[in-house]
Protein backbone atom coordinates (compact mmCIF):
# COMPACT_ATOMS: atom_id res chain seq x y z
CA UNK A 1 0.00 0.00 0.00
CA UNK A 2 3.16 2.54 0.26
CA UNK A 3 3.09 2.74 -3.51
CA UNK A 4 -0.35 3.90 -3.79
CA UNK A 5 0.12 6.22 -0.34
CA UNK A 6 3.03 7.61 -1.96
CA UNK A 7 0.97 8.23 -5.30
CA UNK A 8 -1.82 9.95 -3.43
CA UNK A 9 1.20 12.66 -1.67
CA UNK A 10 2.52 13.25 -5.50
CA UNK A 11 -0.81 14.19 -7.00
CA UNK A 12 -2.10 16.04 -3.97
CA UNK A 13 1.19 18.64 -4.01
CA UNK A 14 0.96 18.69 -7.90
CA UNK A 15 -2.07 19.98 -6.69
CA UNK A 16 -0.99 22.10 -4.27
CA UNK A 17 -3.32 20.96 -1.61
CA UNK A 18 -2.53 20.54 2.21
CA UNK A 19 -3.65 17.03 3.29
CA UNK A 20 -6.15 19.14 5.36
CA UNK A 21 -7.77 20.36 2.20
CA UNK A 22 -7.96 17.17 0.56
CA UNK A 23 -9.55 15.16 3.68
CA UNK A 24 -11.75 17.94 4.17
CA UNK A 25 -15.22 16.15 3.55
CA UNK A 26 -13.64 12.83 2.52
CA UNK A 27 -11.50 11.78 6.23
CA UNK A 28 -9.65 13.47 9.20
CA UNK A 29 -6.14 15.08 8.26
CA UNK A 30 -4.61 12.16 10.06
CA UNK A 31 -6.39 9.33 7.98
CA UNK A 32 -4.96 11.14 4.44
CA UNK A 33 -1.15 11.20 6.80
CA UNK A 34 -1.44 7.43 7.41
CA UNK A 35 -2.61 6.49 3.78
CA UNK A 36 0.27 8.44 2.65
CA UNK A 37 2.74 6.70 4.94
CA UNK A 38 1.25 3.26 3.70
CA UNK A 39 0.26 2.43 7.68
CA UNK A 40 -3.54 2.03 6.29
CA UNK A 41 -5.52 0.90 2.93
CA UNK A 42 -8.36 3.05 1.97
CA UNK A 43 -11.54 1.66 0.92
CA UNK A 44 -12.46 1.76 -2.67
CA UNK A 45 -15.09 4.55 -1.97
CA UNK A 46 -12.86 6.74 0.13
CA UNK A 47 -9.95 6.51 -2.93
CA UNK A 48 -13.10 7.46 -5.76
CA UNK A 49 -13.91 10.62 -3.11
CA UNK A 50 -9.84 11.41 -3.21
CA UNK A 51 -9.85 10.69 -7.08
CA UNK A 52 -12.58 13.27 -7.71
CA UNK A 53 -10.78 15.77 -5.27
CA UNK A 54 -7.38 15.60 -7.29
CA UNK A 55 -9.81 15.56 -10.70
CA UNK A 56 -8.14 11.75 -11.67
CA UNK A 57 -9.08 8.62 -12.09
CA UNK A 58 -8.82 5.87 -9.53
CA UNK A 59 -6.29 3.96 -11.86
CA UNK A 60 -3.84 7.12 -11.47
CA UNK A 61 -3.54 6.17 -8.03
CA UNK A 62 -1.88 2.84 -8.82
CA UNK A 63 0.57 4.09 -11.29
CA UNK A 64 4.60 4.44 -10.02
CA UNK A 65 4.87 7.75 -9.37
CA UNK A 66 6.28 9.62 -11.14
CA UNK A 67 8.05 12.65 -8.77
CA UNK A 68 11.59 10.33 -7.59
CA UNK A 69 12.19 13.43 -5.86
CA UNK A 70 9.22 13.35 -3.35
CA UNK A 71 10.26 9.70 -3.08
CA UNK A 72 13.30 9.65 -2.35
CA UNK A 73 13.05 12.05 0.24
CA UNK A 74 10.09 10.18 1.82
CA UNK A 75 12.95 7.11 2.13
CA UNK A 76 15.38 9.46 3.89
CA UNK A 77 12.82 10.10 6.24
CA UNK A 78 11.93 6.83 7.06
CA UNK A 79 15.53 5.54 7.08
CA UNK A 80 16.08 8.29 10.07
CA UNK A 81 13.33 7.49 11.68
CA UNK A 82 14.35 3.65 11.55
CA UNK A 83 17.60 4.52 12.80
CA UNK A 84 16.11 6.42 15.60
CA UNK A 85 14.00 3.59 16.70
CA UNK A 86 16.98 1.20 16.28
CA UNK A 87 19.02 3.18 18.17
CA UNK A 88 16.41 3.50 20.99
CA UNK A 89 15.83 -0.25 21.12
CA UNK A 90 12.44 -0.03 19.45
CA UNK A 91 13.11 -2.82 16.87
CA UNK A 92 9.54 -3.99 16.19
CA UNK A 93 8.86 -0.08 15.42
CA UNK A 94 12.04 0.13 13.20
CA UNK A 95 10.94 -3.02 11.31
CA UNK A 96 7.54 -1.98 10.95
CA UNK A 97 8.72 1.52 9.47
CA UNK A 98 11.09 -0.07 7.12
CA UNK A 99 7.80 -2.38 5.91
CA UNK A 100 6.23 0.69 5.43
CA UNK A 101 8.78 2.84 3.35
CA UNK A 102 8.21 0.84 0.47
CA UNK A 103 12.28 1.28 -0.69
CA UNK A 104 12.99 -0.54 -3.49
CA UNK A 105 15.18 1.31 -6.01
CA UNK A 106 18.35 1.69 -4.21
CA UNK A 107 20.36 3.43 -6.76
CA UNK A 108 18.24 6.60 -5.98
CA UNK A 109 20.19 6.96 -2.83
CA UNK A 110 22.80 8.06 -1.86
CA UNK A 111 26.02 6.39 -0.12
CA UNK A 112 25.06 7.65 3.38
CA UNK A 113 21.48 6.74 3.43
CA UNK A 114 22.47 3.24 2.20
CA UNK A 115 24.92 2.66 4.68
CA UNK A 116 22.48 4.03 7.48
CA UNK A 117 19.72 1.57 5.98
CA UNK A 118 22.28 -1.28 6.11
CA UNK A 119 22.85 -0.97 9.71
CA UNK A 120 19.12 -0.84 10.74
CA UNK A 121 18.51 -3.94 8.94
CA UNK A 122 21.63 -5.50 10.87
CA UNK A 123 20.62 -4.73 13.83
CA UNK A 124 17.10 -5.92 13.25
CA UNK A 125 18.51 -9.22 12.16
CA UNK A 126 21.03 -9.05 15.19
CA UNK A 127 18.15 -9.26 17.41
CA UNK A 128 16.91 -12.01 15.86
CA UNK A 129 19.98 -14.20 16.39
CA UNK A 130 20.34 -13.65 12.15
CA UNK A 131 24.28 -13.81 12.74
CA UNK A 132 25.28 -14.70 8.81
CA UNK A 133 22.38 -11.76 7.78
CA UNK A 134 23.20 -9.36 10.13
CA UNK A 135 26.93 -9.90 9.53
CA UNK A 136 26.68 -8.97 5.49
CA UNK A 137 24.34 -5.90 6.02
CA UNK A 138 27.21 -4.86 8.45
CA UNK A 139 29.50 -4.72 6.09
CA UNK A 140 27.50 -3.41 3.45
CA UNK A 141 26.85 -0.60 5.57
CA UNK A 142 30.52 -0.07 5.73
CA UNK A 143 31.29 -0.20 2.52
CA UNK A 144 28.89 2.51 1.92
CA UNK A 145 29.96 4.79 4.88
CA UNK A 146 34.13 5.24 3.80
CA UNK A 147 33.57 8.89 3.35
CA UNK A 148 35.58 11.14 5.99
CA UNK A 149 32.59 12.89 6.71
CA UNK A 150 30.46 9.41 7.73
CA UNK A 151 33.20 8.67 10.90
CA UNK A 152 30.27 8.39 14.06
CA UNK A 153 28.46 5.79 11.74
CA UNK A 154 31.49 4.27 10.47
CA UNK A 155 32.50 3.35 13.92
CA UNK A 156 28.93 2.37 14.95
CA UNK A 157 29.39 -0.28 12.07
CA UNK A 158 32.18 -1.51 12.99
CA UNK A 159 31.48 -2.00 16.41
CA UNK A 160 28.12 -3.65 15.81
CA UNK A 161 30.18 -5.90 13.05
CA UNK A 162 32.77 -6.69 16.00
CA UNK A 163 29.66 -7.81 18.30
CA UNK A 164 28.50 -10.15 15.93
CA UNK A 165 32.17 -11.68 15.54
CA UNK A 166 33.00 -11.90 19.60
CA UNK A 167 29.36 -13.48 20.16
CA UNK A 168 30.45 -16.32 17.20
CA UNK A 169 33.94 -16.53 18.90
CA UNK A 170 35.76 -15.19 16.50
CA UNK A 171 37.72 -12.84 18.87
CA UNK A 172 40.91 -12.02 16.98
CA UNK A 173 38.61 -10.57 13.97
CA UNK A 174 36.92 -9.17 16.62
CA UNK A 175 39.28 -7.17 17.79
CA UNK A 176 40.96 -6.23 14.82
CA UNK A 177 37.82 -4.16 13.51
CA UNK A 178 37.81 -2.57 16.95
CA UNK A 179 41.23 -1.56 16.71
CA UNK A 180 40.74 -0.16 13.88
CA UNK A 181 37.36 1.85 15.11
CA UNK A 182 39.54 2.82 18.29
CA UNK A 183 41.85 4.00 15.96
CA UNK A 184 39.41 6.10 13.96
CA UNK A 185 38.01 7.50 17.63
CA UNK A 186 41.42 8.72 18.64
CA UNK A 187 42.13 10.83 15.04
CA UNK A 188 38.74 12.28 14.99
CA UNK A 189 38.39 12.34 18.68
CA UNK A 190 35.44 11.28 19.07
CA UNK A 191 34.21 10.28 22.55
CA UNK A 192 30.68 9.72 24.53
CA UNK A 193 28.61 6.82 23.93
CA UNK A 194 30.28 5.72 20.70
CA UNK A 195 33.42 5.64 22.12
CA UNK A 196 32.21 3.94 25.16
CA UNK A 197 30.91 1.13 23.00
CA UNK A 198 33.83 0.25 21.22
CA UNK A 199 35.94 0.34 24.50
CA UNK A 200 33.68 -1.65 26.36
CA UNK A 201 33.05 -4.52 22.74
CA UNK A 202 37.10 -4.66 22.87
CA UNK A 203 37.53 -5.45 26.53
CA UNK A 204 35.01 -8.47 26.33
CA UNK A 205 36.91 -9.36 23.02
CA UNK A 206 40.20 -9.19 24.73
CA UNK A 207 38.84 -11.28 28.04
CA UNK A 208 37.37 -13.65 25.64
CA UNK A 209 40.89 -13.90 24.75
CA UNK A 210 42.52 -14.70 28.07
CA UNK A 211 44.15 -11.28 28.16
CA UNK A 212 42.38 -9.70 31.10
CA UNK A 213 44.94 -7.37 31.98
CA UNK A 214 44.25 -5.45 28.06
CA UNK A 215 40.59 -6.12 28.82
CA UNK A 216 41.08 -4.13 32.29
CA UNK A 217 42.65 -1.61 30.31
CA UNK A 218 39.72 -0.97 28.15
CA UNK A 219 37.20 -1.10 30.84
CA UNK A 220 38.00 1.24 32.90
CA UNK A 221 38.42 3.82 30.18
CA UNK A 222 34.84 3.04 29.14
CA UNK A 223 33.86 3.21 33.08
CA UNK A 224 35.73 6.59 33.53
CA UNK A 225 33.57 8.00 30.52
CA UNK A 226 30.45 7.26 31.80
CA UNK A 227 31.61 8.55 35.01
CA UNK A 228 32.63 12.10 33.28
CA UNK A 229 28.91 11.99 31.40
CA UNK A 230 27.40 11.07 34.73
CA UNK A 231 25.87 8.16 32.58
CA UNK A 232 25.12 4.61 32.83
CA UNK A 233 25.83 3.28 29.09
CA UNK A 234 26.77 -0.51 29.09
CA UNK A 235 27.45 -0.29 32.92
CA UNK A 236 26.35 -3.87 33.72
CA UNK A 237 28.61 -5.30 30.97
CA UNK A 238 31.54 -2.99 32.07
CA UNK A 239 31.25 -3.88 35.88
CA UNK A 240 30.59 -7.52 34.89
CA UNK A 241 34.01 -8.39 32.90
CA UNK A 242 35.99 -6.40 34.87
CA UNK A 243 34.38 -8.63 37.71
CA UNK A 244 35.94 -11.72 35.76
CA UNK A 245 38.95 -10.28 34.98
CA UNK A 246 39.40 -9.56 38.46
CA UNK A 247 38.59 -13.43 39.70
CA UNK A 248 40.38 -14.75 36.41
CA UNK A 249 43.83 -12.80 38.16
CA UNK A 250 42.70 -14.23 41.31
CA UNK A 251 41.72 -10.54 43.15
CA UNK A 252 38.90 -12.69 44.41
CA UNK A 253 37.50 -9.56 46.90
CA UNK A 254 37.41 -6.75 43.93
CA UNK A 255 35.82 -9.86 41.74
CA UNK A 256 33.26 -10.41 44.37
CA UNK A 257 32.54 -6.20 44.77
CA UNK A 258 32.47 -5.18 40.98
CA UNK A 259 29.99 -8.65 40.84
CA UNK A 260 27.61 -6.84 43.54
CA UNK A 261 27.56 -3.63 41.90
CA UNK A 262 26.72 -5.29 38.51
CA UNK A 263 23.68 -7.08 39.85
CA UNK A 264 22.50 -3.64 41.71
CA UNK A 265 22.29 -2.50 37.70
CA UNK A 266 21.04 -5.29 36.33
CA UNK A 267 18.05 -5.30 38.78
CA UNK A 268 17.63 -1.86 37.93
CA UNK A 269 17.01 -2.73 34.34
CA UNK A 270 15.37 -5.99 35.08
CA UNK A 271 17.75 -7.97 33.15
CA UNK A 272 16.97 -11.01 34.36
CA UNK A 273 19.58 -13.01 32.11
CA UNK A 274 22.50 -10.90 33.04
CA UNK A 275 21.07 -11.00 36.57
CA UNK A 276 21.75 -15.09 36.01
CA UNK A 277 24.76 -14.81 34.36
CA UNK A 278 26.44 -12.85 37.37
CA UNK A 279 24.97 -14.90 40.29
CA UNK A 280 26.51 -18.00 38.35
CA UNK A 281 30.06 -16.24 38.19
CA UNK A 282 29.67 -15.79 42.52
CA UNK A 283 29.11 -19.28 41.92
CA UNK A 284 32.35 -19.67 40.37
CA UNK A 285 33.99 -17.02 42.41
CA UNK A 286 32.93 -19.40 45.33
CA UNK A 287 34.24 -22.35 43.63
CA UNK A 288 38.05 -21.19 43.76
CA UNK A 289 37.95 -20.13 46.73
CA UNK A 290 36.15 -23.53 48.21
CA UNK A 291 33.33 -21.44 49.65
CA UNK A 292 31.37 -24.72 48.35
CA UNK A 293 28.00 -23.64 50.54
CA UNK A 294 28.04 -19.77 48.70
CA UNK A 295 28.60 -21.31 45.70
CA UNK A 296 25.54 -23.36 46.05
CA UNK A 297 23.80 -20.31 47.11
CA UNK A 298 24.68 -18.27 44.72
CA UNK A 299 23.89 -21.13 41.82
CA UNK A 300 20.50 -22.07 42.82
CA UNK A 301 20.18 -17.92 42.71
CA UNK A 302 21.14 -18.42 39.08
CA UNK A 303 19.25 -21.41 38.06
CA UNK A 304 15.97 -19.54 39.20
CA UNK A 305 16.33 -16.54 37.41
CA UNK A 306 17.66 -18.13 33.71
CA UNK A 307 14.32 -20.54 34.83
CA UNK A 308 12.34 -17.43 34.89
CA UNK A 309 13.78 -16.01 31.42
CA UNK A 310 13.14 -20.00 30.28
CA UNK A 311 16.89 -20.47 29.05
CA UNK A 312 17.26 -23.92 29.44
CA UNK A 313 20.40 -24.19 28.08
CA UNK A 314 21.84 -21.99 31.05
CA UNK A 315 20.08 -23.76 32.96
CA UNK A 316 21.67 -26.44 32.42
CA UNK A 317 25.05 -24.92 32.21
CA UNK A 318 24.64 -23.83 35.64
CA UNK A 319 23.27 -27.05 37.51
CA UNK A 320 26.37 -28.31 35.72
CA UNK A 321 28.14 -26.49 38.36
CA UNK A 322 25.50 -27.01 41.36
CA UNK A 323 26.43 -30.79 40.85
CA UNK A 324 29.76 -30.62 41.36
CA UNK A 325 29.36 -28.16 44.09
CA UNK A 326 27.49 -30.64 46.29
CA UNK A 327 29.98 -33.50 45.75
CA UNK A 328 32.80 -30.95 46.83
CA UNK A 329 30.61 -29.81 49.78
CA UNK A 330 29.87 -33.36 50.70
CA UNK A 331 26.24 -33.43 49.79
CA UNK A 332 26.40 -36.42 47.56
CA UNK A 333 22.60 -37.48 47.39
CA UNK A 334 21.58 -33.68 46.08
CA UNK A 335 24.96 -33.86 43.81
CA UNK A 336 23.18 -36.77 42.58
CA UNK A 337 19.41 -35.53 41.98
CA UNK A 338 21.04 -32.51 40.27
CA UNK A 339 22.74 -34.82 38.09
CA UNK A 340 20.06 -36.79 37.20
CA UNK A 341 18.07 -33.94 35.94
CA UNK A 342 20.81 -32.93 34.27
CA UNK A 343 20.82 -36.61 32.13
CA UNK A 344 17.58 -35.95 31.10
CA UNK A 345 18.71 -33.52 29.17
CA UNK A 346 20.89 -35.62 27.19
CA UNK A 347 19.78 -35.36 23.74
CA UNK A 348 19.77 -31.18 24.00
CA UNK A 349 22.98 -30.77 26.44
CA UNK A 350 24.80 -33.49 25.82
CA UNK A 351 28.44 -31.61 27.73
CA UNK A 352 26.41 -31.00 30.16
CA UNK A 353 24.65 -34.05 30.63
CA UNK A 354 28.52 -35.22 30.47
CA UNK A 355 29.38 -33.45 34.14
CA UNK A 356 26.78 -35.35 35.25
CA UNK A 357 28.44 -38.90 34.50
CA UNK A 358 31.72 -37.50 35.82
CA UNK A 359 30.77 -36.18 38.77
CA UNK A 360 28.69 -39.48 39.54
CA UNK A 361 31.68 -40.96 38.71
CA UNK A 362 33.50 -38.65 41.58
CA UNK A 363 31.58 -39.62 43.85
CA UNK A 364 32.08 -43.82 42.70
CA UNK A 365 35.46 -42.88 43.30
CA UNK A 366 34.80 -41.70 46.66
CA UNK A 367 33.39 -44.44 47.88
CA UNK A 368 36.03 -47.32 46.65
CA UNK A 369 33.59 -48.11 43.48
CA UNK A 370 36.53 -48.82 40.86
CA UNK A 371 33.66 -50.39 38.36
CA UNK A 372 31.24 -47.76 38.69
CA UNK A 373 33.78 -45.28 38.36
CA UNK A 374 35.39 -46.42 35.00
CA UNK A 375 31.26 -47.22 33.91
CA UNK A 376 30.64 -43.08 34.35
CA UNK A 377 34.12 -41.58 33.52
CA UNK A 378 33.64 -43.28 30.19
CA UNK A 379 29.55 -42.39 29.51
CA UNK A 380 31.09 -39.02 30.53
CA UNK A 381 34.01 -38.99 27.91
CA UNK A 382 31.63 -40.04 25.35
CA UNK A 383 29.23 -37.31 25.55
CA UNK A 384 32.17 -34.66 26.03
CA UNK A 385 33.30 -35.96 22.28
CA UNK A 386 29.86 -35.82 20.94
CA UNK A 387 29.67 -32.14 21.85
CA UNK A 388 33.56 -31.17 21.24
CA UNK A 389 34.43 -30.09 24.43
CA UNK A 390 37.74 -31.43 24.31
CA UNK A 391 38.86 -29.81 27.80
CA UNK A 392 36.20 -31.73 29.90
CA UNK A 393 37.10 -34.89 27.39
CA UNK A 394 40.89 -34.54 28.20
CA UNK A 395 40.18 -34.15 31.93
CA UNK A 396 37.39 -36.88 32.25
CA UNK A 397 40.57 -39.18 30.48
CA UNK A 398 43.29 -38.42 33.20
CA UNK A 399 41.04 -39.18 35.40
CA UNK A 400 40.22 -42.81 33.92
CA UNK A 401 44.40 -42.94 33.42
CA UNK A 402 44.87 -42.15 37.12
CA UNK A 403 42.64 -44.80 38.44
CA UNK A 404 43.92 -47.34 35.66
CA UNK A 405 47.72 -46.34 37.22
CA UNK A 406 46.33 -46.58 40.84
CA UNK A 407 44.73 -50.32 40.73
CA UNK A 408 47.62 -51.84 38.22
CA UNK A 409 46.52 -51.38 34.64
CA UNK A 410 49.19 -49.50 33.98
CA UNK A 411 48.66 -50.62 30.22
CA UNK A 412 44.96 -48.90 30.47
CA UNK A 413 46.24 -46.00 31.98
CA UNK A 414 48.90 -45.22 29.76
CA UNK A 415 46.43 -45.74 26.46
CA UNK A 416 44.01 -43.09 28.64
CA UNK A 417 46.88 -40.74 28.83
CA UNK A 418 47.60 -40.91 25.05
CA UNK A 419 44.23 -39.94 24.30
CA UNK A 420 44.56 -37.01 25.73
CA UNK A 421 45.20 -33.33 23.27
CA UNK A 422 45.23 -30.41 25.42
CA UNK A 423 46.54 -29.34 28.55
CA UNK A 424 44.27 -29.68 31.66
CA UNK A 425 41.87 -27.30 33.02
CA UNK A 426 39.13 -26.52 35.37
CA UNK A 427 35.78 -26.18 34.43
CA UNK A 428 34.82 -22.17 34.28
CA UNK A 429 30.85 -21.58 33.50
CA UNK A 430 30.66 -18.68 31.63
Amino acid sequence: MGGVGQRIKELRKASKLTQQELAEGVVTRSYISQIEKGLIQPSYDTLEKLAKRLNVTVEEFFKEPENMALVVTDWKKYIRVAEGQAESGLYDQAQRTLDNSNIEQNNELNDFDLGILAWVRGKLAEVKSEWGVAERFYKNSLEHLQSYMYVKERVRSMDSLAYIYWTKGRNEEALAVLNEAYSVLLQHQIGGLHRISVLVNSGIAYARLGEYHSAMRFLREADEINASLDADYKAGHILLTLGICYMQTEKYEEAEALYRRSIVYYQYKEDQENIAGTYCNLGILAQLQDNHQDAIDNLITSISFYEAASNRMRVANVRSGLAQSYHLNGEDEEARKVCRLLLDTAAEAPKYAGIAYEVLGDIARNNGDHVGVVEQYTKAQALFEQSGAEKEATRVLRKLGNLHYQIGNHAQSAYAFSQTWVPHQELVLL
